[in-house]
């Protein structure tokens, strides 16, 4: 119960059912790690978990994230070993920062200096950023949504197959903020 674990901030038998599945967890479990400040006392972070294990087990895959507390990053490849994490979805404060233990960065990485996904490969970590994509994908989705209602404002019939399928093609687009992030989806809208 929450209150009466033995360290502050500690998970409780509920935690762990609930948010973990540890129940399920076998010798072919893979973990996943998820990079936060505040690790497991996080809030978000934990609904963020466990939705994210609450997926792997309605698909039933042998998937669980572990959320991750970082202080210096000099010993983060030895606790990944140990721990036989393969992944990390990465917050946006460690986005930066991180990027130090990694061999490989995407263009989009190299360009914005945010990564939110570190893979394990044979040579060493790979960083890549796919908030971009997703955000993406969701603005042009909604824009060709918009632009395929025949009586939608400013929409054109002729341009309607291009607007569709490219609805940023040969538009401006402002984007405010100047953080990495920021930088990240101007990649994207730019490709």
């Amino acid at each position: 119960e929450k209150g009466m674990e033995a360290h502050d901030g500690q998970a409780t038998v509920w935690d762990l059912d609930e948010v973990y599945d540890w129940i399920a967890i076998g010798s072919q479990t893979r973990f996943i790690g998820v990079v936060e400040t505040g690790g497991h006392r996080n809030e978000a972070l934990r609904q963020a978990v466990a939705t994210l294990n609450a997926g792997f087990r309605s698909q039933n895959l042998a998937y669980r994230c572990l959320p991750l507390e970082l202080g210096k990053l000099d010993k983060l490849g030895q606790m990944l070993v140990i721990l036989k994490i393969n992944a990390l979805i990465v917050g946006a404060e460690w986005s930066q920062s991180i990027l130090d233990v990694t061999g490989r960065r995407e263009e989009a990485v190299e360009k914005s200096a945010f990564t939110d996904l570190l893979l394990k490969q044979p040579e060493g970590w790979h960083a890549y950023n796919v908030t971009w994509r997703n955000a993406l994908r969701a603005l042009e989705d909604t824009l060709a949504a918009r632009s395929s209602v025949p009586d939608a404002p400013g929409a054109r019939v002729a341009d309607a197959g291009q607007a569709a399928e490219r609805p940023l093609d040969r538009r401006n687009v402002l984007l405010v903020g100047g953080n990495n992030l920021a930088r990240a989806l101007a990649f994207g809208i730019q490709r």
